[in-house]
């Protein structure tokens, strides 16, 4: 019995000293997943963090709790930067100690339709969103009512042009929807 507890201990040991948790803050700044329309941008202005979902208007400061844990100052949830076996990081979002999330950290050159959007690339916007619908038509990241909200509040947020776009985009997705027409054309006045 003794010598099984000693194999467990040396095992976890071994385990432990060979996993390579990356604790530099600089290896954390990128982009996460967040759903197929969704982004959370981890970036660095000196030595503080800030961690932003792609639709939030600003991001929030994360507050260091230890080298890969992290609080933001604005809100209940606690962030957590894990290294996976294979080197990816992993931002898990948790609420009072409860898990809320896991997000890999995505490529450079990978992107969302919402993102291509912002970027006013509303051509790949538009092929993201139409491969979205066709791969999942129940994809709540491609419903009508979200699409519309989204473009509700680009306008609020004075980016007319893009809610004008992504208005496009759901007439196109969505060509017998009354309910897209009416909105485009109620985005295009105010945005005259």
């Amino acid at each position: 019995m003794k010598r099984i507890a000693l194999l467990i201990v040396v095992a976890f040991i071994v385990v432990a000293c060979t996993s390579k948790q990356v604790t530099d803050p600089k290896e954390f700044v990128g982009r996460y997943y967040n759903g197929n329309d969704g982004r959370i941008t981890v970036t660095m202005n000196g030595a503080n963090l800030y961690f932003k979902f792609i639709r939030w208007d600003q991001p929030d400061e994360l507050i260091p709790i230890n080298e890969t844990r992290y609080s933001l100052r604005n809100s209940p949830f606690i962030v957590q930067f894990n290294t996976l076996d294979d080197g990816q990081i992993d931002l898990v979002i948790s609420n009072d100690e409860k898990h809320g999330g896991s997000h890999l950290k995505v490529r450079d050159d990978e992107f969302v339709p919402y993102e291509y959007l912002l970027a006013g690339d509303y051509e790949n916007a538009l092929k993201g969103y139409q491969a979205l619908l066709q791969a999942d038509p129940k994809d709540l990241s491609v419903r009508e009512a979200g699409l519309i909200r989204d473009a509700t509040q680009l306008s609020k947020k004075g980016n007319g042009a893009g809610a004008l776009e992504l208005m496009r985009i759901v007439t196109v997705l969505y060509p017998n929807s009354e309910r897209a027409k009416m909105k485009f054309a109620e985005l295009e006045y105010v945005s005259e």
